[in-house]
């Protein structure tokens, strides 16, 4: 989503007093266009659909009204399930 199509939701929440979280499940656009390869051929999304979208996409941040932004990193997601990158690890 971008910050113009958050914002009326963000203001509605605000108007009714209710806290509203963003939860960004961050998908690399490298990844995607990878995992969206493994689909189907009947349910592969176009290549250009996936870069029109990353190239709009605005990231969520506090300042715009979120009380937390949450942020899901795909990239350490293994098939044990999620695990949190090394802080330790430069990568």
């Amino acid at each position: 989503m971008i910050l113009c199509q958050r914002k009326s939701i963000i203001e509605m929440a605000q108007r009714h007093g209710v806290g509203i979280e963003a939860v960004w499940i961050h998908v690399p656009l490298s990844l995607a266009l990878e995992r969206n390869a493994r689909r189907p051929s009947d349910q592969i999304v176009p290549e250009k659909s996936f870069r029109a979208v990353a190239s709009r996409f605005e990231p969520p941040s506090i300042e715009e009204g979120f009380e937390a932004v949450i942020e899901i990193d795909t990239r350490y997601r293994h098939a044990t399930g999620f695990r949190p990158p090394d802080p330790r690890s430069s990568a």
